[in-house]
């Protein structure tokens, strides 16, 4: 089996310089190239063949000495590279906030639930307990709250092109979040997921409740949906990806056939080794093999 190397620019161009680069670092780590470098979009994203897959201190060694010119580096398998069914977290992932954290913001106690979250995704609170005791924290809040905070929600950069590409070439997507339904729904539809899953609030005469319904979706609830879809879909986990910034994304990520950390949180980047750090949303096309001309194709 062998596996490409995918260079992905970010504000600055990527060049020849940047592969060579590369290639001469494999060289000295005894990684054998399997063919030469190709564009998947000129002076902005290329692959590199190699015979086989460098460890994960060799992508931390390589994203290192990419850094400073802001070029993320992914590694993915040539077998069945494009993928049938793609799985990705909500918050902080396919939107750049938070929603919990915004709502508290709107109930007064911001700072308080912004660390826990923290703790949260970071893997040093429990998420049960966390989930819990933040949306206790908004008990009595108005339900209009719950809209103003999506019409504040903004998506992250590259997603819906993504999203447009991998529909137009058959592929299931799923939203899975530990966040709530109310959201869930919204931003699944405005992206055209064709799913989607999430925690729901507890809302009674107008107002939050400061409950979450069982049964709470954790990382364990994510993993299982990746399984359950792949069930469904008759395929194997091969020809999956799924996509998160924090702790209970890590299953998921770490059994999918490709799985890429968008932006992530420092446990999270201890542990899994394709990571999105400079590059917007479209950086998973481009691991997929996907090119240039495939996103103007559903632009026009």
């Amino acid at each position: 089996m062998s596996y490409y190397l995918t260079l992905i620019a970010s504000d600055k161009q990527l060049t020849p310089g940047h592969l060579a680069r590369i290639q001469t670092y494999l060289e000295t780590q005894g990684v054998a190239l399997a063919g030469a470098p190709h564009w998947l979009s000129p002076h902005h994203a290329a692959d590199l063949p190699v015979a086989t897959r460098p460890h994960f201190s060799q992508m931390q060694a390589m994203r290192r000495g990419l850094d400073e010119d802001r070029v993320d580096i992914l590694v993915s398998s040539r077998e069945s590279r494009r993928k049938t069914l793609f799985f990705a977290d909500m918050d902080s992932t396919v939107i750049t906030t938070e929603t919990l954290d915004e709502l508290a913001v709107f109930a007064g106690v911001g700072e308080q639930v912004a660390e826990i979250t923290r703790g949260t995704m970071n893997g040093t609170i429990d998420f049960h307990e966390a989930i819990r005791r933040r949306v206790q924290m908004l008990k009595g809040l108005p339900e209009k709250v719950l809209k103003q905070v999506l019409e504040q929600t903004t998506i992250s950069p590259g997603v819906e092109i993504s999203l447009k590409v991998m529909r137009k070439h058959g592929v299931h997507s799923s939203l899975v979040s530990s966040g709530f339904t109310y959201y869930t729904a919204a931003i699944a539809a405005h992206c055209s997921f064709d799913d989607h899953f999430g925690n729901m609030l507890e809302i009674e005469h107008g107002r939050l409740t400061g409950r979450v319904l069982e049964p709470i979706l954790d990382k364990t609830s994510k993993l299982e949906i990746i399984k359950t879809k792949t069930a469904e879909f008759g395929c194997d986990l091969v020809q999956t990806l799924a996509t998160g910034d924090g702790s209970n994304d890590i299953p998921m990520m770490q059994a999918a056939g490709l799985g890429i950390a968008y932006h992530p949180r420092p446990i999270v980047a201890e542990g899994i080794d394709n990571q999105i750090v400079h590059a917007d949303f479209t950086a998973i096309l481009y691991a997929q093999g996907y090119t240039e001309a495939d996103i103007h194709a559903v632009m026009n």
